[in-house]
C-alpha cells in the first residue's frame, strides 16, 4: 500500500470516531504510541553505541596494537624474512594507511623480493607493488629520504620492462632522485650503487641509439660515463663491503668491457664472502657462474 492511501484509511477513521467517549481513549493511544516511539528511539541509540563500540578497537588500543606489529616485522626484516616481514607491514597499512614507516619499508622489501625473483612474472609484480607505495609516499612526503630511495630503486627495476621511451623518463628521473639523495647523504651505499648502474647503462649507449633518443623521446640525460660508473660501484662495495651483490656487480663492469683478469678477481672475492642476507646466496652462485664462463 502507498503512502497516500494509508493517508486516506487514518482520515476516515477520524471522520467516523467524534464522540467524547472516544476522545480519552484516542489521547491514551496517542500519547502511548509516543511513549514506545520514545524507548524504542533510546534502545536504538544505545544499541548503535554498542555496536559502533564492539566494531573495532579503541584509538589507543589500535595504536598499541600497530605498534607491536612493527615490532614483530622490524624483527623478521633484520633477520631477512622478507615475505613475513611485508606481509605484516601490509597488515599495518590496513589499520594505519598512512603510516610512514610500514609503506616505505613494504616498498625497499618488493624491491628485494623482486631481486631474486626467478620467475619474470613474479618479479615484475613484487616491483609493481614497490613503485606503488614508493610513489603514494613520495606524494605524501616529496622531501622524504626513504620515500625517494625506494621510488628510485622500483623505478630502476621495473626499466627492464618498459619500452624504449619509457626508460628514457625513468632515466631522467632516476637522475633526478640521485641527485636529491647525495645532497641528504652521500653515505649510503644504496645510492652510489643505484647511481653506477645509471651511469652504466647511459655510458654504453651507441651514437645511433642516442639519434634516435633525440629524435623521438627527446634525447638522453647527459654527463654519464663508464669512469662514474667504475667510482659511483667502487664507493658501494667500500661503504657495505660484506654485501656480495654490490662485488658481484663491480666483477660485471670489469667483465662487460673487456677485462676479464680484474673481472676474475673480483668474482673469486665475491664467491669467498660468507652470505647474509637471501641475495648474498644467489650472486654468490651468479659468481661461480660467471668465473666459470671466463676460465672455460
Amino acid at each position: 500500500m502507498h503512502c497516500g492511501g494509508m493517508r486516506g484509511v487514518f482520515g476516515e477513521l477520524a471522520v467516523s470516531t467524534k464522540s467524547k467517549e472516544v476522545l480519552p481513549e484516542t489521547m491514551t493511544s496517542l500519547c502511548a504510541s509516543k511513549t514506545s516511539r520514545s524507548i524504542l528511539a533510546r534502545g536504538a541509540l544505545v544499541l548503535a553505541c554498542i555496536l559502533i563500540c564492539a566494531g573495532g578497537p579503541h584509538p589507543a588500543e589500535a595504536s598499541g596494537d600497530v605498534s607491536q606489529r612493527l615490532k614483530l616485522a622490524e624483527g623478521f626484516r633484520l633477520r631477512y624474512s622478507d615475505q613475513q616481514a611485508v606481509d605484516i607491514y601490509e597488515e599495518v597499512l590496513l589499520i594505519q594507511p598512512d603510516n610512514r614507516d610500514a609503506r616505505w619499508k613494504a616498498a625497499y622489501l618488493y624491491v628485494r623480493l623482486g631481486w631474486i625473483e626467478k620467475n619474470a612474472t613474479t618479479r615484475r609484480l613484487y616491483y609493481q607493488k614497490a613503485h606503488a607505495h614508493a610513489e603514494r609516499l613520495f606524494r605524501q612526503h616529496p622531501d622524504c629520504y626513504e620515500a625517494t630511495l625506494v621510488l628510485g630503486a622500483a623505478k630502476a627495476k621495473l626499466a627492464e620492462f618498459q619500452s624504449p621511451g619509457e626508460k628514457i623518463r625513468t632515466a631522467r628521473e632516476l637522475e633526478d632522485h640521485a641527485r636529491f639523495l647525495l645532497n641528504q647523504r652521500t653515505d649510503n651505499p644504496d645510492v652510489w650503487y643505484l647511481l653506477g648502474w645509471w651511469h652504466f647503462k647511459l655510458a654504453q649507449v651507441s651514437a645511433a641509439e642516442r639519434l634516435l633518443a633525440s629524435l623521438f623521446y627527446g634525447g638522453l640525460p647527459e654527463g654519464a660515463s663508464i669512469e662514474q660508473a667504475f667510482a659511483c660501484l667502487q664507493k658501494a662495495v667500500a661503504l657495505r663491503p660484506d654485501y656480495v651483490a654490490y662485488r658481484h656487480d663491480l666483477g660485471l663492469f670489469y667483465e662487460r668491457t673487456g677485462n676479464s683478469s680484474k673481472a676474475r678477481e673480483i668474482y673469486r672475492a665475491a664467491i669467498h664472502q660468507a652470505p647474509r642476507a637471501p641475495e648474498d646466496f644467489v650472486f654468490i652462485e651468479k659468481a661461480r657462474l660467471r668465473l666459470a664462463k671466463i676460465e672455460s
